[in-house]
């Protein structure tokens, strides 16, 4: 009596025929020379090495074999028989459509592999992008202003080792002034519509170190970790600054920097040296050298060094961070519940800058 696949549960022929080939029926612990099998059971294995067994080092040899499993054994000898006898004749018309089914399995599953290796963007390169659309308005100088934004964002993410990480990142938007507040915009994107390159760096491991360096890099970029539910890339900008506004910033630029973590503890140290120049509506950033006092380390460099600890569902960090004109410090944390529900999670923190001119704080 024929079968078809759908006659069946496969997932025996799977784990039966997916082992490793055995090259001794030493390797069965229930197969025993007295066995009335034992000698055809050898020849095979030895002669043709196409048996398998079960995950447990037994071939089982009492149990009822399906007669896929019976097709999925026929299927790895056919591969290594050299002569075709007339007993092997009648195995393989008794077994036609279950090998006729093993056989589509396979081809379908290698032109699956295929179709994937022919549309994947790059082998080692990942592409994903945002796109935040906003509807707003604000009553600026006693007009009332209604907007429809975007920031687009597209990451290339490089890996060339499975451990590094070359950054790529391009962006636009058009959040303008309609949202903009002291000390810029409290939220988006603004590039006046045109595309830049937001991120480019370069990451590595060397052991419980990651090293980072780039010519367009943010202080989040660096971080061994970042104190708050929020992330340090989010949209919202108050919330990028774990409530120590000053000591955590948006600064981008050319910059380097290395952390270290193990077993929860962490620490980093990094600069960042801002440079943002606009030449026919096209903002550049990075330090550039042709600009007098724009080098890599001049008097707008920003040094940062934070020291936290980091577990399943809290952490903490103290952080502080210095450049000519302030000295800012900052203490911030999180926690979150172990299962989402009514609790809610918790970002705080605060921060205390020293500035040329006063001293602020924040929280």
């Amino acid at each position: 009596m024929a079968a078809t696949a759908a006659d069946f549960n496969l997932d025996g022929v799977n784990k039966y025929a997916s082992k490793e080939q055995v090259t001794s029926i030493s390797q069965f612990s229930d197969v025993k020379p007295t066995d009335w099998s034992y000698q055809a059971l050898s020849n095979l294995v030895e002669r043709y090495g196409c048996v398998a067994g079960y995950p447990s080092g037994t071939f089982s040899g009492s149990k009822a074999m399906t007669r896929f499993e019976a097709a999925a054994l026929l299927n790895a000898c056919l591969d290594r028989v050299t002569e075709v006898t007339d007993e092997l004749k009648k195995l393989m018309a008794e077994f036609e459509k279950e090998l006729a089914v093993l056989k589509g399995r396979v081809d379908g599953l290698d032109a699956k592999v295929g179709a994937l290796e022919a549309q994947q963007f790059s082998t080692t390169t990942k592409l994903s992008g945002q796109a935040i659309m906003a509807i707003g308005g604000t009553d600026a100088a006693g007009a009332d202003e209604i907007s429809f934004n975007y920031d687009l964002i597209l990451n290339f993410d490089t890996s060339f080792t499975g451990n590094d990480l070359l950054k790529t990142t391009l962006r636009s938007g058009n959040f303008g002034d309609t949202y903009e507040a002291a000390g810029g915009l409290e939220y988006g994107f603004d590039s006046a519509g045109n595309v830049q390159i937001d991120r480019l760096f370069y990451q590595f491991p060397v052991g419980d170190f990651t090293f980072t360096a780039g010519p367009i890099v943010e202080q989040g970029d660096m971080l061994a970790m970042f104190p708050s539910l929020y992330p340090s890339d989010s949209m919202l900008d108050i919330t990028r600054f774990a409530g120590a506004k000053a000591a955590y910033n948006m600064t981008s630029g050319a910059g380097a920097g290395v952390s270290y973590a193990k077993d929860g503890f962490n620490a980093s140290l990094l600069f960042v040296t801002p440079n943002t120049t606009t030449t026919g509506g096209v903002t550049t950033q990075g330090a550039d050298s042709s600009t007098d006092g724009a080098g890599l380390f001049d008097s707008t460099t920003n040094y940062t060094g934070q020291l936290g600890y980091a577990a399943s569902n809290w952490g903490v960090a103290a952080v502080y961070t210095t450049a000519k004109d302030y000295d800012a410090y900052g203490l911030s944390g999180y926690w979150a519940p172990a299962e989402s529900g009514i609790i809610p999670s918790i970002s705080a923190g605060f921060g205390f800058s020293e500035e040329s001119n006063a001293d602020f704080t924040s929280w």
